[in-house]
């Protein structure tokens, strides 16, 4: 009796703890519902004021649906740069005709901004499903404050509760990995990424790496995947990609547009002294995407002690840039393509999160190319090469935070490892 008594006890303990531990995997959800819900309510759903060129995207919308749109549509329309010049650049139609189709066929501000809410919950979700398949290497409180953490990222929440470009695609992405092993998800939602934006083609190198590491099945399936999502990029670069302005050498010297305080005006005067730029008549200022740059342009910035100096210092700011420190605007509280709350979070995250998570991202990466790490498993490894050379690789690039999410949520997970050293990477006590 006395035993059947114990074994209820232990059972009735069992059951409290099973209820607590789903009540905690709920808590990220229920804070970023929180997070979400106030916005809605400070902005009484007007979600489109804090979109990257959104102007740009909508005008193109707008144009598509004709006299299909709404009179909400018309109205937004009306109020925003529909004259926005972008020279033979046109967007790719999956964001502007599908993901704006709230605005323009139904009307609906609060439809538009659920879809966000849906694609913010959505990546929680399936980042809870890919640690999850991690639990015999990754400890159960590094997920639980990873999650709680990724639910409260600045990047997360500025790219899905507004939702935008990179919003979409880097939930693509996560789909993409919680799905790996099944074919027609994975290779839907990468030719829906490959089409969405043209920094996609930054993730074929690192994936040719994983290739090469084994760090990926080399399976039929994975090949025919590969193949299909690089034809479907070369087919959307060559409809629309190509229209966009510049070349690698043009983002290579770009110094505008990304946060770098003061050191505009500096890399205008320094580089029109050394290579040809673009003076937009009108504006009066040096337009370095119209501009036409060549390898010739690099050798010749690089041929002084002051020009390798601007490479360098230039790549550093956009990495800075890229982990969530965008020095312009941080000290104004007015919302500008992001919520000025975000401001604050965004800074305590870089110092916390994102910069040690690089740090340690690089350190392991290191360990994994050379082959001294025998002990993760294949997937974390590939996570960890994926986001550390997808920051370095875009550090030549553009370079703004928002463009660094999804992968912020590996930066995070590192991070914690990190803080939380004394809860061991192997141990799988809860």
């Amino acid at each position: 009796m006395k035993d059947l008594i114990c074994l209820l006890s232990s059972k009735k303990k069992q059951m409290i703890k099973k209820i607590l531990l789903r009540k905690y995997y709920l808590f990220p959800y229920i804070l970023y519902s929180l997070i979400t819900a106030f916005i809605w309510y400070q902005t009484k759903f007007d979600l489109i004021q804090f979109i990257p060129d959104f102007s740009f995207y909508f005008s193109y919308a707008y144009k598509f649906w004709g006299s299909w749109n709404s009179d909400l549509a018309s109205n937004i329309f009306s109020n925003i740069n529909s004259q926005l010049y972008r020279g033979e650049w046109q967007p790719s139609p999956i964001y502007p005709v599908l993901i704006l189709s709230p605005l323009n066929i139904l009307g609906s501000k609060i439809a538009f901004a659920l879809e966000g809410y849906l694609i913010g919950i959505g990546s929680i979700y399936f980042l809870d499903r890919i640690l999850s398949e991690l639990n015999s290497q990754i400890n159960q409180r590094v997920k639980y404050f990873s999650l709680i953490a990724f639910s409260l990222s600045p990047i997360l929440l500025t790219n899905t509760i507004a939702l935008s470009t990179n919003g979409v695609w880097g939930f693509l992405l996560i789909t993409a990995t919680c799905f790996s092993n099944r074919f027609f998800i994975r290779t839907v939602a990468l030719i829906f990424a490959s089409f969405l934006r043209p920094n996609s083609i930054v993730l074929l190198p690192i994936i040719l790496i994983c290739y090469w590491k084994y760090l990926i099945p080399r399976n039929n399936g994975i090949k025919l995947t590969i193949f299909i999502v690089l034809f479907s990029y070369v087919t959307c670069y060559a409809i629309y990609f190509k229209g966009y302005p510049g070349n690698f050498i043009n983002y290579f010297l770009l110094p505008n547009g990304q946060g770098f305080v003061g050191f505009e005006d500096y890399a205008g005067q320094f580089l029109i002294s050394k290579i040809d730029l673009y003076v937009d008549p009108i504006k009066n200022k040096i337009d370095y995407l119209y501009s036409d740059l060549n390898l010739k342009s690099i050798f010749n910035v690089v041929s002084t002690p002051e020009g390798i100096n601007y490479v360098i210092q230039l790549f550093f700011l956009k990495m800075k840039s890229l982990l969530g420190y965008n020095i312009k605007g941080l000290y104004e509280v007015r919302a500008e393509s992001s919520f000025w709350a975000s401001k604050i979070l965004r800074t305590f995250y870089h110092y916390f999160f994102y910069l040690p998570g690089f740090f340690l991202s690089i350190k392991s990466t290191i360990s994994i190319v050379l082959e001294k790490n025998k002990s993760y498993d294949k997937k974390i490894k590939f996570l960890i090469i994926l986001t550390s050379f997808f920051i370095l690789f875009s550090s030549t690039l553009i370079a703004l935070p928002r463009y660094t999410f999804p992968f912020d949520c590996v930066l995070i997970v590192i991070a914690i490892l990190f803080w939380t050293s004394s809860i061991r990477l192997m141990d799988n006590k809860s």
